[in-house]
């Protein structure tokens, strides 16, 4: 039996959600790649078809974003690191290049809702009496979806190009090492469900 594709014609609304594997990139005084860390994202999205092969996607997240930093070990082995709750909203073009899978790629812009911390003996995260990430973040993302009737898979990589934070490295006396700016980075393998059509 084959699979049911999308109608061209046919605008629709759905939610989606998965796990969100992200991690942040540095540069600066002392560049490096700060370790993964796994969260998730829950969402809505809608799918505007242009034409037979072409769409326009447009998605609003609640996206965990977060990184753990490397090399630095505290007490109890508790890794430090960061925690990122955002609101993301997402544009992007779409194109079915074979039958019920698609490619899309675009825009991401992210609202910092709130930044939690982990270290310093503490097991559990807290909310960050100083954040280092910025209020905005903005990148691009690029993806592939299969779809199937009702249901989507997708994975999804994003990029970011605007810094989201600032950090200032320090050594064990205190004396500045440099700052350095983070960029997010994170992979999306989730699922969606249309809800209807209009």
């Amino acid at each position: 039996m084959g699979v049911p594709l999308l109608s061209s014609a046919q605008n629709s609304f759905g939610v989606q959600g998965g796990l969100h594997l992200s991690s942040a990139t540095v540069d600066g005084a002392i560049p490096f790649i700060a370790s993964k860390q796994g969260n998730f994202f829950l969402g809505l999205t809608g799918r505007h078809p242009v034409s037979q092969h072409w769409a326009i996607n447009s998605d609003l997240q609640y996206t965990r974003r977060g990184f753990f930093f490397p090399t630095i070990q505290t007490v109890g082995n508790v890794r430090a690191g960061r925690q990122l709750h955002y609101a993301d909203f997402s544009a992007s073009m779409e194109y079915n290049v074979f039958k019920n899978v698609h490619l899309e790629w675009g825009t991401y812009v992210g609202r910092r809702l709130s930044e939690y911390v982990q270290g310093n003996e503490a097991q559990e995260w807290k909310r960050a009496a100083f954040p280092l990430s910025y209020k905005w973040d903005v990148g691009l993302q690029v993806g592939a979806q299969a779809f199937f009737q009702r249901w989507s898979a997708f994975v999804r990589y994003s990029h970011g190009v605007k810094p989201m934070g600032e950090l200032r490295l320090t050594d064990e006396d205190g004396a500045v090492l440099g700052t350095v700016r983070l960029f997010n980075r994170g992979l999306q393998i989730g699922a969606g469900y249309r809800i209807f059509n209009w």
